[in-house]
């Protein structure tokens, strides 16, 4: 059986975390029906980033498909 919901902390509140490219490894969605991806900027951030979700077929990973999502950013406190 399926569980609901995975919230996933792909990115740690590290400082300039956006500096240069960064993949994180595949996530495993086998047990999951949906699931929430948060993304901390550190103190004294940097740079700029483009965030992409991808589904694959393995932890490899092989055979990348973009998948849309909808995403929501909080400033600061509790929006």
């Amino acid at each position: 059986m399926k569980r609901l919901y995975h919230t996933v902390n792909i990115i740690p509140p590290v400082a300039n975390a956006f500096g240069g490219t960064v993949v994180t490894p595949p996530i495993n969605m086998k047990n999951w029906q949906h699931a929430s991806f948060l993304l901390h900027g550190g103190i004294g951030g940097v740079g700029t980033a483009q965030v992409t979700i991808e589904a694959c077929s393995d932890i490899s990973p092989t055979n990348v498909t973009p998948v849309g999502f909808f995403y929501q950013e909080c400033i600061n406190g509790d929006t």
